[in-house]
Parts: C-alpha cells; structure tokens; sequence
C-alpha cells in the first residue's frame, strides 16, 4: 500500500509540538476560535516556537516551517492570512521566496523579522513585497 508525503492525522512531535504534516507544524493545539492564521517561516525551532506560542496566547492560529521548501508546503497545502518570514533560511534566502510568491499571485501579508537591520535590508524586504519589516530582538506583542 502506498502512503503519502503528507500525513493527515495529527502525531506527537518534539518539543510539546503537534505535527500536522509531514512539513507544518502547529505549535500549540489549533485554535478554532482565531481569526487569523499565520505561516511562521524561521529556520531556529525554539524561536519559532516560542513566538508562535505568543501569538497563540493572543488568539492566533500558528503553523510553523523550519526552511523555504516546507514554506512552499504549507502555503500549497493551506490559506494563510499572513506569513512571519526570516530572511536567513538554511535552504534559500527569504527575499527571493517573498519575491517568488508574489509573482506566483500569492498576496497573503508578509512580515520580515530578521537580524538583518541595515537600513539597506529594510528597503529591499519592503521593495520585495513585505508589508512590514521588524528587527529581532522583537517583543511578540509588536509582532502582532
């Protein structure tokens, strides 16, 4: 019997974290009650996490991808009303793919929150198509 890549049902993942696809993952139990859902992109898991798990608190549903190529994924497998990208992937860098979502007719709002803080890197996420563009350390409530 053949199986597919992505996987329906919903398995313990580490780190307290569901996985709700091969690709995706929901850092805290799905919150049907949001409004919102967002693509959290950033390769450092605990940073993610933590940051999903803020947003959470805040009523935010949040999906997580750790590289370009799960982003991808989750954007094909799922609609997301906005998108939390760092720019530093292990797989790609971050402007490209915002660039290269954007031709492809994918308008979800995007957020950048990086290192890169020089007054350079701001324009070109924004030129990129990022609607907002945030300097980590950022605390979770100005992410919202």
């Amino acid at each position: 019997m053949r199986t597919s890549t992505m996987k329906t049902a919903t398995e313990f993942a580490p780190f307290g974290r569901e996985r709700q696809s091969r690709y995706c993952w929901q850092s805290v139990p799905r919150c049907y009650w949001s409004d919102m859902r967002l693509l959290i992109i950033e390769d450092n898991e605990r940073l993610a996490g933590l940051i999903s798990t803020g947003l959470g608190r805040q009523g935010y549903a949040c999906d997580m991808a750790i590289s370009l190529g799960d982003a991808d994924d989750c954007v094909a497998a799922a609609d997301y009303d906005a998108v939390i990208l760092d720019l530093g992937m292990p797989d790609g860098d971050g402007l490209a793919w915002l660039s290269r979502a954007r031709r492809n007719g994918r308008m979800m709002p995007a957020l950048i929150l990086t290192a890169r803080g020089a007054l350079g890197d701001r324009i070109a996420g924004l030129d990129a198509g990022a609607d907002d563009y945030l300097v980590k350390p950022a605390d979770v409530a100005e992410i919202a």
